[in-house]
């Protein structure tokens, strides 16, 4: 009897709902200077939000450990939210969907994240974090990376979270 196949499961997988607009949220989480307020250790070596096909290069760690761990990533789609299409029935996901893919050189994998307009002035993001380790088998590398990835988007959500409340104050 032959077995289907394994999906793997998403690193991790983080909403939160925001007190703005899905597209104010859009602007935030695709201008990339933001990342580094967010991502715990992190840099950034990118300007502003992104393009398809722009590339960007983070790294985990302080300096002084020879610059850290360096993960690449690629803008591979930017669909921004349209939250004209959130109450059209029939319509398409009004979502905005940002997919950035890692190309090394030590992880694999994307982070996606959507915005998904809830109201004119409410949305929800969601972070989809995938990773593994290049040198290694995914089945074996990714649920090593979980706790990482889990921990950098449980953070990245509450840091927006603050942020968004420390504005509207």
């Amino acid at each position: 009897m032959t077995q289907p196949p394994v999906r793997p499961r998403p690193a991790a997988r983080r909403g939160t709902e925001l007190p703005i607009s899905a597209e104010r949220a859009w602007a935030l989480v695709t201008d990339v200077r933001n990342h580094p307020r967010r991502v715990p250790w992190t840099r950034v070596d990118a300007a502003g939000a992104l393009q398809v096909g722009d590339t960007l290069n983070t790294a985990v760690g302080p300096r002084s450990w020879g610059g850290g761990l360096v993960d690449r990533m690629q803008a591979e789609r930017l669909d921004p939210p349209q939250p004209d299409l959130a109450d059209t029935e029939g319509a398409p996901d009004a979502a905005g969907v940002m997919v950035l893919r890692r190309l090394g050189p030590v992880l694999d994998g994307a982070r996606t994240v959507h915005v998904h307009p809830t109201g004119p002035t409410t949305c929800r993001v969601t972070w989809v974090e995938h990773a593994h380790l290049r040198t290694g088998p995914r089945a074996l590398t990714a649920p090593l990376l979980w706790p990482v990835t889990a921990y950098v988007a449980r953070r990245a959500r509450r840091r927006l979270s603050a942020e968004m409340r420390i504005t509207r104050r």
